[in-house]
């Protein structure tokens, strides 16, 4: 069993200091009151309410219009002031110790914000009756700035104004002025590019070659042509010349089948694969145009007579000749062959056309539909 050790405290050496320090502790004691009775002479402060939904709702509401009051105000000032710049709590002026009055805030661009609005609304009244005067052109309203170019078409009626005059009668009753005002696009502030065409064309005696002659510095004299109008009148002034040294296309004219063998023999003869090709003939048996149908195998779809006769209808031909080779070295005409002649047939008459004839070619021979009266 262990023994038990009784346990012996032992004695405390009173010194000096500290017998004061306990008689320093014993003086305090009695000097203070106890904490209970501070707390009793402390006046007794009730609990807060609770704050309850409407009070809650109320303090927003109220927060609400506040806000709202100082955006109505930042709208009339232009801008958010900043917070070392805000406005005082009454809008009258307070005077102070010197005498001096303190202003209320009032933004230095409010009357610039306000002559902008209004200038905007200005334009966008303009814009609109310009588009309710005139609702088929486009019609742009520029601010009268050096920076932006003005539409001067918008004083013009539809009828005068040179794009709207090609489209409706037609490119050939425009005048000199007018198809260069359409090259220069808009004029200067001072006045329409008409008007400035006709200036130019005046100083020109109205004589064209004149104007071809002159270079780019030269056009820049005038008062609202600048580098890029001067550049657009010399390149087309330099597009007709060559225009004029062009010699006319010769149109060939295939009034039977050997004419027709002759022009395209040099097209099918050293081919492959077969090509079938269809021309359109005017009145005067002179050729308008040829397109080729189709290449590889000739089918049934890739032949279809509502396609050719599309091609016809667009180049207001009067006679159509239906071309196509045999890689064979036979210019016999196969059954597919008879059956394509009789459907391109029925398809002109329908169109009011004429199928003039329908040729083979094979090995520097051909095989003519019509003198063959297949047709």
């Amino acid at each position: 069993m262990k023994k038990l050790v009784a346990w012996k405290e032992e004695p405390v050496m009173e010194t000096s200091a500290g017998n004061e320090e306990m008689k320093n502790r014993t003086n305090m004691g009695r000097n203070e009151k106890p904490a209970i009775e501070e707390d009793i002479d402390k006046p007794i402060v009730k609990s807060e309410r609770r704050p309850t939904k409407k009070d809650i709702d109320r303090e927003e509401g109220r927060k609400g219009s506040e806000r709202r009051r100082r955006e109505s105000r930042y709208k009339e000032d232009g801008h958010r002031p900043s917070s070392s710049h805000r406005p005082e709590s009454s809008s009258k002026s307070k005077p102070t110790e010197k005498g001096s009055t303190i202003r209320p805030y009032r933004s230095k661009r409010t009357s610039e914000w306000k002559e902008i609005m209004e200038h905007q609304d200005k334009m966008s009244k303009l814009e609109k009756s310009l588009h309710e005067l005139y609702p088929t052109s486009k019609i742009t309203v520029h601010e009268n700035t050096e920076e932006e170019p003005i539409s001067l078409y918008k004083k013009w009626s539809n009828g005068d104004i040179p794009v709207e005059k090609l489209l409706t009668d037609g490119v050939d009753q425009l005048s000199e002025s007018e198809l260069l005002a359409i090259i220069m696009g808009n004029g200067p502030k001072e006045f329409p590019t008409v008007d400035l065409m006709n200036y130019v064309l005046d100083d020109c005696a109205n004589d064209l070659n004149r104007l071809a002659k002159k270079t780019v510095e030269e056009l820049m004299c005038y008062r609202g042509i600048g580098k890029n109008r001067a550049i657009s009148v010399v390149a087309a002034c330099e597009f007709g010349k060559r225009f004029r040294k062009t010699a006319p296309e010769e149109k060939p004219i295939l009034k039977d089948a050997l004419a027709v063998g002759n022009y395209m023999i040099p097209q099918l003869e050293d081919l492959d694969v077969e090509e079938f090709w269809a021309l359109f003939l005017n009145p005067k048996h002179e050729m308008l145009r040829r397109v080729r149908i189709c290449r590889g195998e000739i089918s049934e779809d890739a032949t279809d007579p509502r396609n050719i006769m599309r091609f016809g209808v667009m180049y207001n031909a009067t006679y159509i000749v239906t071309v196509h080779n045999h890689i064979s070295g036979n210019p016999s005409p196969t059954k597919f062959d008879n059956m394509i002649a009789e459907k391109l047939t029925k398809a002109a008459e329908a169109v009011r056309m004429t199928l003039r004839d329908h040729i083979i070619l094979a090995d520097e021979q051909y095989f003519s539909f019509k003198d063959n009266k297949k047709l």
